[in-house]
């Protein structure tokens, strides 16, 4: 009897290759802080706040998902001077019954710690006041740094317009018409004279710069270029005032050699400095 020899198993045809599903892509996740205070007077060294607005914003990618705010009038160590109250409006019977900035750490804390970033119009001003007067929350390193990234919206208009008469914040509103922008019935419901209403509009501003064009990717990006040098464009004092820096360098650079050899301006006008340098070396 012949035997037919074993047959081989079929094999099965290899199953084809199924690619993942795509994930979509939801942008990276970041947390801004913007924030404003109003205050006792104009002395970083000695003020105190009467007001702190926070204005906590997460987006995804570049669009707006969340947010959370605190709006608070905080009662100071010291009376607010008249000519900071007749700016704010806050008056002394308006503070005398509030929390102080110490008794708020249980609301003030949770949102500073969720930050990426912090962005202040005229940073230097607010954060030298809170990080002394609320250090519990705007903690320094050991280099005496602010530990979260910090964007300055002042550095940053000089950065991108340097001729500007005027870098204020509500001169920006109206000049760049952020009013026109969605938030205007939450603007309308805000006192322009207090500290919210400057945060909206710093929010306003950070995003029409960082939405509505196509040089920064990141508030990162943004950051970044605050902390560069900018290019001062009209002498801001002097014989010069409100002359084109590029003009004074050209006609008296007798005058611009004074301005370099004075130590003041490099700490008090670095930008300044920077600029003149740039102009006369060139």
């Amino acid at each position: 009897m012949t035997r037919k020899p074993p047959t081989r198993p079929r094999r099965r045809p290899p199953a084809p290759e199924v690619e993942p599903p795509e994930q979509e892509d939801e942008g990276v996740i970041s947390k801004v802080l913007y924030l404003d205070t109003e205050t006792t007077g104009v002395d970083t060294k000695t003020c105190h706040p009467v007001e702190v607005a926070l204005l906590l914003t997460t987006y995804k990618g570049k669009e707006r998902h969340a947010e959370e705010k605190l709006d608070v009038i905080v009662k100071p160590p010291e009376p607010c001077s008249f000519e900071a109250m007749a700016v704010h409006h806050i008056t002394h019977k308006m503070v005398e019954d509030k929390p102080t900035l110490l008794e708020l750490a249980p609301q003030v804390m949770p949102l500073v710690e969720q930050a990426d970033f912090v962005v202040a119009h005229n940073a230097p001003f607010d954060m030298e006041i809170l990080e002394r007067t609320a250090a519990y929350a705007f903690i320094k390193d050991e280099k005496q740094r602010f530990t979260i990234n910090t964007l300055d919206t002042l550095r940053l208009a000089h950065h991108m317009w340097n001729d500007l008469p005027s870098y204020k914040l509500q001169v920006l509103r109206y000049r760049f018409g952020l009013d026109d922008r969605d938030d205007l019935q939450e603007l309308a419901k805000s006192d322009p004279h207090r500290a919210m209403f400057d945060t909206l509009l710093l929010r306003l501003l950070v995003e029409w710069l960082w939405l509505t064009g196509d040089q920064f990717e990141t508030v990162e990006q943004m950051v970044t270029l605050s902390h560069k040098p900018y290019t001062v464009g009209v002498f801001p004092f002097g014989k010069h005032f409100g002359t084109k820096v590029e003009d004074v360098v050209k006609n008296d650079p007798s005058y611009v050699l004074w301005c370099l050899s004075q130590d003041w301006l490099a700490t008090e006008r670095p930008d300044l400095r920077w600029t003149l340098e740039k102009l006369y070396q060139a």
